[in-house]
């Protein structure tokens, strides 16, 4: 427990006229030499025994709490000036001075946000709108309900009880909310590792979406990116691997790991339902565009629409190539594929494929639109970084279309098996089931899915692998 009588310099290693910002940076150079985990790595003359780095990094904890931010710094060092002792008196402790706790600021949205604060191997503890109390989760679920207008937020949580109630929330987790919002996860509160009272996963949740709101009015009483959150929600509370290298949303998805050696061994054997999302990001291009001709020809299907532009065989497998072509972004984020498309003039290998679609062509060329671009489906369609590209749109096509997959495989005993960009597969969840009667099935939501969210019609089909 920290105590005034800590000499919180010294145990820093830092000088009392440093500023804050050097005490922060003092402090987190401590912290990642007295870590517990870290004495492996250091040199074997410099490691501590696990019970002293243990102890050390406690102390070191305990002392940055008290000057975690410039207000507890600063009654810090009043409380540790002596004060001015008169004839005939004698010096008395220092008296606490008692703050008052922060009152919490309105959530900048209509509807109910709670905060998961930290787990425990009994339940979670959630901060309720408007209040730092504590609520438990059926607490929670009988105040708020389990209507469309509660929101939960927070890390997936270790214990498998709870990880499955979680499942029937509507639940998103905190850091890609805060990444798919603001392009990279916001900084946490000054006090964050002194104090582990869950006050600044608040704070981060709160910023978030203060900046949804200021950026997307019109989308206020919404979730932020409500199908995509909700789609890597539920695939995290089920022990799926996920990749988010970019503010779109989810990128790939891998099932967890075989519990047995024999479970393995059935994975390998068993067939997939494979299906993909065709030039996706060329796909929400026709719809910005309102190409009708393009439309009416992508109806009959991509492999009938590139044999109909004309082009010669290569050409058209050139294109099929450029499709997965990864575009570097100006926004310091990882690179995806875009489809060898971008605002103004296309790749070349892409440029002989829009030629012979000019409404589309000269809508790219324009650039994007001023304001916050829509997605054809009304969602925006990216605020994080500066380079809102086609990949983008169309890495959030793909996951409307396995959100309405999955929705359908689940009644037909499938399950997500991966996923890659605009590919996924999908697994029998018992084996032995036969893949071939359920293609047509799943095949049909993927196609009814990607149609819905483009305003045209685009066949999928689904094969076995």
């Amino acid at each position: 427990m920290p105590t005034a009588a800590m000499d919180v310099y010294a145990i820093l290693g830092a000088d009392r006229s440093a500023s804050w910002a050097d005490l922060q940076r003092r402090y987190r150079a401590r912290a990642r030499e007295l870590h517990p985990d870290a004495q492996s790595t250091r040199p074997r003359g410099e490691r501590l025994a696990p019970a002293r780095a243990t102890a050390l990094f406690a102390e070191l904890r305990a002392a940055w709490a008290l000057v975690s931010t410039p207000e507890r710094r600063r009654t810090y060092d009043q409380r540790q000036r002596p004060a001015p002792i008169g004839p005939g008196r004698r010096p008395t402790a220092p008296v606490p001075v008692a703050r008052p706790r922060p009152r919490p600021e309105p959530w900048p949205t209509p509807y109910p946000v709670g905060v998961v604060r930290q787990t425990a191997p009994g339940g979670l503890h959630i901060i309720g709108p408007g209040s730092w109390a504590d609520l438990s989760l059926p607490a929670w679920v009988e105040r708020h309900g389990q209507g469309a207008d509660a929101l939960l937020v927070g890390d997936i949580p270790a214990q498998p009880a709870l990880r499955q109630l979680l499942q029937h929330t509507r639940f998103v987790e905190r850091i890609r909310l805060a990444t798919m919002v603001c392009g990279v996860e916001p900084p946490p509160a000054a006090d964050e590792e002194g104090h582990d009272d869950g006050r600044w996963k608040v704070e981060q949740v709160r910023t978030a979406l203060q900046r949804w709101v200021r950026a997307c009015p019109g989308q206020r009483g919404a979730v932020p990116y409500a199908a995509d959150l909700f789609l890597m929600a539920q695939l995290s509370l089920r022990g799926y691997q996920l990749s988010l290298p970019h503010p779109a949303g989810l990128w790939g998805a891998v099932e967890p790991p075989p519990h047995t050696p024999a479970e393995r061994a059935g994975r390998r054997a068993a067939p997939l339902l494979e299906l993909e999302v065709p030039a996706a990001a060329l796909l929400v291009a026709v719809a910005w565009a309102r190409d009708q001709e393009s439309q009416a020809a992508l109806g009959q299907g991509w492999s009938a629409f590139l044999g109909a532009r004309g082009l010669p065989a290569a050409a058209a497998a050139a294109i099929d190539r450029s499709l997965g072509r990864p575009r570097p972004r100006t926004d310091g984020l990882a690179p995806v594929p875009a489809g060898g498309l971008h605002w103004g003039a296309p790749t070349p290998t892409m440029g002989q494929l829009l030629r012979t679609m000019p409404t589309t062509l000269g809508y790219l060329r324009s650039g994007p639109p001023a304001g916050t671009l829509l997605l054809p489906w009304g969602a925006p369609l990216s605020l994080g970084g500066r380079d809102r590209d086609l990949g983008d749109a169309g890495t959030r096509l793909a996951s409307a279309v396995l959100a309405a997959v999955l929705d359908r495989a689940e009644g037909l005993g499938l399950r997500l098996a991966w996923r890659r960009g605009p590919r996924f597969a999908l697994r029998a969840a018992q084996p032995g089931t036969a893949l071939e009667p359920l293609a047509g099935g799943v095949a049909d939501a993927a196609t009814t899915a990607l149609s819905a969210a483009l305003g045209y019609r685009v066949p999928m089909g689904a094969g076995l692998s």
